[in-house]
């Protein structure tokens, strides 16, 4: 249960934010989301079959390094992604008004009028 919970949660958290963001472009925020989570499992999927190639031979390790190395760009285009689905969430909140203040006791943003 866990290890299914850990490849599904994360998305859901992530796409429940991108719907909730108060700007207008909810759609257009989650159009990259199920490529960044596609490519960040399958990065972690080439991982652990380059964990399991044999490489007691020189083949082998051709073999496992050149998986690996596809491994890494997989994983390189999923973290830009991740970049991406970051900033265009966090663009679409607005920006703290001067008269919005952070209040270290309750944890939020408070107003002061």
């Amino acid at each position: 249960f866990v290890p299914f919970l850990n490849l599904v949660r994360p998305y859901q958290m992530v796409r429940e934010v991108a719907v909730h963001t108060p700007t207008a472009g909810g759609a257009g925020r989650q159009a990259l989301l199920p490529w960044w989570w596609g490519l960040w499992i399958v990065s972690n999927v080439i991982g652990r079959f380059t964990a399991r190639q044999d490489s007691d031979t020189i083949d082998g390790l051709i073999t496992a390094d050149t998986v690996s190395t596809v491994g890494d760009l997989v994983y390189i285009v999923a973290a830009v992604l991740a970049l991406r689905v970051v900033r265009t969430i966090t663009r679409g909140w607005p920006a703290p008004s001067s008269t919005t203040r952070w209040s270290p006791i309750c944890g939020s943003a408070s107003r002061s009028f």
